[in-house]
């Protein structure tokens, strides 16, 4: 095998596995109270139980992508306001079918860095098919400021992403879930453009065939030129 071949077999195999990654889920987050319709799930476990995750507007900032206020916010009031209470506050997808390899992304931003009330934000995966309860979320794929500084949360948008592998065909829901230990602490997050892409066969996959292909490349290099 040439070099040339092996040059095609790896970019031809690459642009496959490209070609068949299939989008799971595109949200920019137009119209949050109607996000129930197409599957999402909110749960507020804060104690005492303040807000659901809202629409966003634009006072605080403007979202990420699309109109003005296209972005979920969730903030301080998803505990009683006033009471010091735990926010604990879940915005959960609709349920996805996964293939062998998926990534998500997100982008998320808050009001002030540093700050005096820092915020943190984590997405966590269920493979639990269509349970939306919130003890099946075990898996932590980010955490955004996880150790709740006071410079840990961007004031910017910025894009946080994770892969995960799974059997093909398994079914699940990703969490977002807005987590500080009291609403006296805590302050607002926006939460904008989340997409899920999913592919078929593992990257290990076209690595093997590009190793393959490499001892092909390596046997003909090694054999001896014929005497002139």
């Amino acid at each position: 095998m040439n070099r040339m071949l092996l040059a095609v077999v790896v970019a031809g195999s690459l642009a496959a596995t490209g070609a068949r990654a299939a989008t799971l889920l595109d949200e920019g987050f137009e119209n949050v109270p109607g996000l129930t319709a197409s599957g999402w799930v909110q749960t507020n476990l804060s104690s005492p139980v303040g807000l659901p995750w809202g629409q966003g507007f634009v006072g605080p900032f403007a979202a990420q992508a699309g109109s003005a206020e296209s972005y979920a916010v969730a903030n301080f009031e998803s505990a009683a306001f006033g009471s010091g209470g735990v926010v604990d506050n879940w915005l959960i997808t609709p349920t996805l079918n996964f293939d062998a390899v998926n990534t998500v992304s997100f982008w998320t931003r808050t009001i002030f860095n540093p700050s005096i009330f820092p915020d943190r934000l984590e997405l966590r995966l269920s493979l639990a098919g269509n349970s939306a309860a919130t003890p099946s979320f075990s898996t932590v794929l980010v955490a955004v400021n996880p150790s709740l500084s006071q410079t840990g949360y961007p004031n910017t948008w910025t894009q946080y992403s994770a892969t995960f592998s799974a059997a093909p065909g398994t079914s699940g829901r990703l969490g977002f879930r807005y987590t500080v230990p009291s609403n006296f602490s805590a302050d607002f997050i926006g939460l904008d453009t989340v997409r899920v892409t999913a592919v078929p066969e593992p990257v290990s996959a076209v690595l093997l065939l590009a190793g393959l292909a490499g001892l092909g490349l390596a046997r003909h290099l090694r054999q001896p030129t014929a005497a002139r």
